[in-house]
């Protein structure tokens, strides 16, 4: 199965067709098994956003530091408007 991002880590895809399960081997409601192991991914993927933002903060500051510290033309790079809407894109 292909990937995005990293090709050396495995995944595989496995589908089942016309199985039956013992009663005594559900987990919660019948055809309810999809919010159990989504449940199980909430905080890593809620890890995940927090540290992608907290990247994405650092990476803004520095750019912001740096237009600010930047002469081109006699002028700080940052009086740009160029500059100044790329900034409020990203904000």
């Amino acid at each position: 199965m292909q990937n995005s991002g990293v090709s050396a880590s495995g995944s595989t895809y496995i589908e089942f067709d016309d199985v039956d399960a013992p009663v005594a081997n559900l987990l919660g409601r019948e055809n309810a098994g999809f919010e159990i192991i989504m449940s199980n991914f909430n905080h890593e993927r809620l890890w995940l956003a927090c540290t992608s933002l907290r990247t994405v903060r650092c990476c803004v500051e520095d750019a912001y530091a740096y237009a600010n510290s930047r002469e081109t033309f006699g002028h700080k790079l940052i009086s740009n408007q160029v500059i100044q809407a790329k900034f409020s894109a990203m904000g």
